[in-house]
């Protein structure tokens, strides 16, 4: 299995017991979910350059292959995740819910996120990215 980070809100837009079906969805494409939730107020522990929990994040970063972004309920500390993310060179996937694209940040809408209706239309449409992914990058390797 292939680790597997996912930032999004603790709580809000997904039912109870979401989390776990997601973490069977990832583990049907072969990762292993390891969670990095937003708490109900918006955010994480602050972090910056001083704060351990950003070197945490940085580390579970590194690990991962890939991150999972959800922007529905977003925070400056998801922005900051995304954007530390991209800088370290990780695969990234973007989701956020219908309705709310046209409110996020332009750089959010340029990554072609993810647009869901439903938590099952979320699940639906990762599973479909993931396989995605896969066949791209088992046609770089065969080059």
């Amino acid at each position: 299995m292939l680790p597997c980070l996912v930032v999004m809100a603790e709580t809000g837009p997904f039912p109870q017991g979401f989390h776990g079906q997601l973490a069977m969805t990832l583990q049907e494409c072969g990762y292993k979910a390891s969670s990095l939730l937003i708490e109900s107020n918006g955010s994480f522990e602050k972090i910056n350059e001083q704060e351990p929990e950003s070197a945490f994040i940085k580390d579970q970063m590194e690990q991962a292959e890939l991150v999972l972004f959800d922007f529905t309920l977003p925070s400056p500390n998801s922005y900051y995740s995304a954007g530390l993310a991209r800088g370290l060179g990780c695969k990234t996937v973007y989701s956020i819910r219908e309705g709310e694209l046209a409110e996020s940040p332009s750089w959010v809408r340029r990554n072609s996120p993810m647009v869901w209706s439903s938590p099952e239309d979320f699940l639906e449409l990762l599973q479909e990215k993931l396989h995605l992914l896969e066949e791209e990058e088992d046609a770089v390797q065969s080059v």
